[in-house]
């Protein structure tokens, strides 16, 4: 069973968070993304899917990539689509946060009303499978970093994103200013199409590792009050921020690679 308590107050939050924005004139900001160049639409195309680890059988963690049209069919299967729902979230008429910054142009810090993604776009979901925390989130992909991996190494970069109005995960800040924008990590491990018989990746959330440890260490009775989760988050408020913020040689301070279990292509989704 899920955190629900947590769920609870997470509700109560949000509700705080958008009672603050401008409501007396809402306005549609329709937002378009489009991936820059070819390059990055491959490497978009080519993590179109399900993508999940597991142990002793079961299903841990993984990520699901597609259409933002897709939504509600794609993530059918899956609970918490229907968690989402029942907080507000439309898959008919997916929408960014209202006061988000640089969501090509749609919502400015001071507008009113959100914006709602036109279809084309990518969505990314992070599932994970864990008993007493929910770090689950919906997110719309902004762009994608190419790294210039060195000899030897996978292809790599990072997907920044932007969560979907009412799917943040629990580290997220609901301070002011919002900190809507983050990123997934990747790297490409194999491809079937390179003769590998399989399509295996590694992709990672990025927090930061240093006030991971102080948080873990904060948690062990007479250390002194718990930190809360949001002490390690790495959120930014804007797209730019987060596209300076997650590029090649910054995921040593946020991704510890050698505890990311591969993730192999999965073929039908996660009951």
């Amino acid at each position: 069973m899920r955190n629900r308590p947590f769920y609870a107050a997470l509700a109560g939050v949000l509700a705080a968070v958008f009672a603050a924005c401008p409501m007396d004139a809402p306005v549609e900001r329709p937002v378009t993304i489009t991936l820059a160049t070819a390059e990055e639409r491959a490497v978009i195309a080519f993590l179109e899917g399900a993508w999940f680890s597991g142990a002793g059988g079961q299903t841990l963690v993984g990520y699901r990539i597609g259409k933002i049209e897709n939504i509600a069919r794609d993530l059918a299967e899956y609970p918490d689509l229907a968690y989402w729902t029942d907080k507000g979230f439309d898959p008919a008429a997916p929408r960014v946060l209202c006061g988000a910054s640089g969501s090509g142009g749609a919502t400015g810090s001071g507008g009113a009303g959100n914006g709602v993604v036109k279809p084309g776009a990518y969505y990314i979901y992070y599932y994970d499978n864990f008993e007493d925390d929910y770090f689950g989130y919906l997110a719309v992909v902004h762009v994608v970093n190419i790294f210039q991996a060195a000899e030897g190494e996978p292809p790599q970069g990072a997907l920044i994103i932007e969560y979907l109005e009412h799917c943040f995960p629990e580290w997220a800040d609901f301070t002011a200013p919002l900190r809507p924008f983050c990123a997934v990590y990747y790297r490409i491990l194999s491809r079937a199409a390179d003769g590998a018989g399989h399509d295996t990746v590694q992709m990672a959330n990025p927090v930061n590792l240093a006030k991971l440890d102080e948080w873990s260490r904060s948690q062990i009775p007479g250390n002194g009050p718990p930190l809360p989760a949001i002490h390690y988050a790495v959120e930014t408020a804007a797209l730019d921020e987060a596209r300076a913020a997650f590029r090649a040689g910054t995921d040593a301070a946020c991704i510890n690679w050698g505890v990311v279990m591969p993730q192999n292509r999965e073929h039908s989704p996660v009951g």
